[in-house]
């Protein structure tokens, strides 16, 4: 679906099991559908050079004590962009806010694994299930909710992290009428600079989708200086250019009516995905973009009689 991205997926088993009884009946359901809770990272081609590596951040000894989070919950990954620069690439869904336990554990084991190298420039996000900011959340639960967000603060404190916070609530509750900010950024010695407008200290909410969704998608830009797009470069540029094939303008009437042939399902689909909500417009835009030069590309080297 996205030919110009990398994508790596680290997959689990379990869900949470909380203390509520309607917890354990999600847990049934979707063990009934075989369905796992998974983390994926995708990483732009004409930013990162491919074959990142996962790391493992946890030793065997520490599996039992996990439980449930030991497998798909954190992807660790260390990439390179094409001028060879290092970036951790750290992708998490943490433990509910029920399971501080478990929340307390994954965290400080991340922090060594943070603290064995403090220099190296790091982008750490995903759903922390700690919040910065909450409405409508019972009383009863505010010392437990006050515990897990003051250890999270610390955390990114004692790592020396740049937390970008949400411009609004990223999840809530249409029943019970409670929101949240669970899903966060954190930086290490990466600038936060937003190259199409100006510095941004924030990252934006987008609601898309069915109204009854229940978490928002974030987005931000960071490290504009460090993580921007390279143009492709015929094979046998300098080393660390990454090496697209250019597309000849001469050869563009021989392939367009095939391109379109071939893209236009995929047109349709992005347009229904658009109208359904499920994406902006600037994603449908990008994404067919992308679809149309790949394809195009592949069309360009083949047999003019294929």
């Amino acid at each position: 679906m996205f030919p110009m991205y990398e994508c790596y997926i680290a997959a689990g088993s379990h869900m949470d099991v909380g203390n509520d009884e309607n917890d354990r009946t999600l847990v049934e359901e979707y063990a009934r559908n075989k369905a796992q809770i998974t983390v994926v990272t995708c990483l732009h081609k004409q930013v990162f050079q491919p074959n990142a590596l996962a790391r493992t951040w946890c030793k065997p000894r520490d599996m039992s004590a996990l439980e449930h989070m030991a497998q798909g919950r954190v992807l660790w990954l260390e990439a390179k962009t094409h001028e060879n620069v290092s970036i951790s690439l750290v992708n998490v869904h943490q433990a509910t806010a029920k399971r501080h336990d478990l929340q307390r554990q994954v965290t400080l084991l991340l922090r060594v694994m943070i603290d064995a190298a403090l220099t190296q420039r790091r982008m750490m996000g995903g759903d922390f299930n700690v919040a910065l900011s909450r409405y409508g959340y019972a009383q009863s639960t505010s010392a437990l909710y006050d515990k897990v967000d003051k250890f999270f603060q610390d955390f990114v404190l004692s790592t020396h992290g740049t937390l970008i916070e949400s411009e609004a609530h990223t999840r809530r509750d249409l029943l019970i009428g409670s929101s949240a900010s669970l899903d966060h950024i954190i930086t290490c010695n990466l600038t936060c600079t937003n190259t199409c407008t100006m510095q941004s200290s924030t990252s934006k909410v987008h609601w898309v989708g069915a109204e009854c969704n229940h978490y928002a998608l974030i987005s931000c830009t960071v490290g504009g200086d460090l993580l921007t797009y390279r143009k492709g470069q015929v094979v046998g540029g300098r080393p660390g250019e990454l090496k697209l094939k250019k597309i000849d303008p001469k050869q563009l009437p021989r392939i367009q009516s095939k391109l379109n042939v071939l893209t236009s399902p995929i047109a349709q689909e992005t347009r229904r995905s658009y109208m359904a909500g499920e994406c902006s417009a600037e994603q449908a835009m990008v994404q067919m973009i992308a679809v149309r030069v790949t394809t195009a590309r592949k069309l360009m080297y083949e047999n003019p009689e294929g």
